[in-house]
């Protein structure tokens, strides 16, 4: 059996190039944001060909440019949830890794080995109640205008705060789930092959379709999407509150989470991370070809 890499990207094909190289033995779904699916195209590979052709005849790599995503939108759930869906069509995969384009892996094939044979879902996974009032607001307000996020973000998030502002329409439920209910993480996650079939399969129930219906009024929905729904179901003793992600929550290089370089290269190769976010070309590449040989 083999583990499927589930990657959202919209920019840095670059990196992007490099991290797919990096799993020849894994299968790669990838979604581009469709607003940048041009520049995907033109951007050309060491090997002469787009980041597109080059794979094109990879059985193990697909490709697909379905939605336009903007920052806190739906879309961008839709996405993961698309390439969930390619994952659990194919019968040789039996785990799987939900990463950005962001992302890197810092350990080995064993280690990978290990985490499927775990049986475990790995995600960070809180309660909504014990977060902050601005994170809570994401979700227990009505935000009209944040299902325009993914046309056209930064006009439509700029309504919606001002709509919230003057008129709070706040929710004691999304869908079916209390807001006591509702659990919130990062999106990026890895679990089992029949976990990520079981999500699929609830969100086409009557009580899924309240909970997708609620989520296209919240900001950043995918924080709360597995968490909530796997917290309320059999697999609730299998979540490992830890997405074995290392992610630097401060600025560095002009970025927050933190963009990596070189000098975080100790600090990661000591954590139990599988992944390291954030890389971006140029001020990564020495950390990069240090992880390489690191794994």
């Amino acid at each position: 059996m083999s583990q499927a890499i589930l990657i959202t990207a919209y920019k840095d094909f670059s990196q992007l190039d490099r991290l797919i190289s990096r799993f020849r033995d894994c299968y790669v779904y990838v979604h581009i944001d469709r607003k940048a699916i041009s520049e995907a195209k033109s951007f050309l590979t060491g090997g002469g060909k787009c980041l597109i052709d080059k794979y094109i005849d990879n059985d193990r790599v697909k490709i697909v440019s379905k939605y336009s995503v903007g920052w806190g939108g739906y879309n961008h759930l839709l996405s993961v949830i698309y390439l969930m869906k390619l994952a659990n069509n194919n019968p040789d995969v039996s785990y799987i890794h939900i990463v950005s384009g962001q992302d890197y892996p810092v350990k080995g094939k064993a280690d990978f080995d290990l985490l499927e044979q775990s049986g475990k879902i790995f995600m960070t996974c809180n309660p909504l109640d014990s977060t902050s009032e601005m994170v809570k607001d994401r979700y227990r307000q009505t935000h009209l205008f944040v299902r325009f996020c993914d046309i056209r973000s930064q006009r439509y998030i700029k309504w919606d705060k001002r709509t919230r502002k003057y008129l709070p329409l706040e929710r004691k439920r999304i869908g079916k789930f209390k807001m006591p209910e509702i659990y919130k993480g990062m999106v990026w996650a890895s679990m089992p092959k029949n976990v990520s079939t079981f999500v699929c399969d609830f969100i086409r129930k009557f009580k899924g379709l309240c909970f997708m219906f609620g989520l296209l009024w919240s900001e950043i929905p995918e924080e709360i999407f597995f968490q909530t729904i796997l917290m309320h179901s059999v697999y609730k003793d299998n979540i490992v509150n830890d997405n074995l992600r290392y992610t630097l929550w401060r600025e560095k290089n002009g970025a927050v989470p933190g963009i990596l370089d070189e000098s975080d290269f100790e600090s990661i190769a000591s954590s139990n991370a599988v992944f390291a976010r954030k890389i971006r070309s140029g001020c990564s590449t020495k950390l990069l070809n240090l992880l390489d040989g690191l794994i």
